[in-house]
């Protein structure tokens, strides 16, 4: 359900605070919304959330060309 919240927002790039927003709709708890957005990143595919990665710990991908870009923006920017 989460997932198909975030497809229909129409959104290329979300917010973890949006994110948040949409979870606490769904009663999905705040500690648990990591979880939620791993699966959909690692199992699922229809996201990318790099937590771990500087400057994208709060920014949720929702379009693959889009993360496609910003990969290669990351990468010129070394």
């Amino acid at each position: 359900m989460f997932n198909i919240i975030m497809r229909s927002k129409d959104k290329q790039i979300m917010t973890l605070d949006e994110c948040r927003d949409i979870a606490k709709d769904l009663g999905i708890s705040h500690e648990y919304l990591p979880k939620v957005l791993w699966f959909l990143h690692y199992r699922v595919g229809s996201l990318l959330y790099y937590s771990e990665v500087q400057g994208f710990e709060d920014i949720i991908i929702c379009d693959t060309k889009v993360s496609q870009l910003l990969c290669l923006i990351v990468l010129l920017s070394l």
